[in-house]
């Protein structure tokens, strides 16, 4: 669906270009609670966005 698009697209870039927490992220998004958001990030891309993070956050 275009939502779940709009989330897939916009979780990857606030993970990746802010220090925001990830339950804000998760708020930000639409989730009500932020497991939900982490399962849903495993199921897009195989990891948590604490891990997604970690090996994709931009570089100063």
């Amino acid at each position: 669906s275009l939502l779940e698009e709009a989330r897939y697209r916009d979780s990857r870039h606030l993970l990746a270009s802010s220090d925001m927490e990830i339950q804000r992220i998760s708020e930000l998004l639409g989730f009500a609670d932020p497991a939900n958001f982490t399962r849903a990030f495993k199921g897009w891309m195989g990891m948590t966005p604490s891990q997604w993070r970690s090996q994709h956050a931009e570089k100063d």
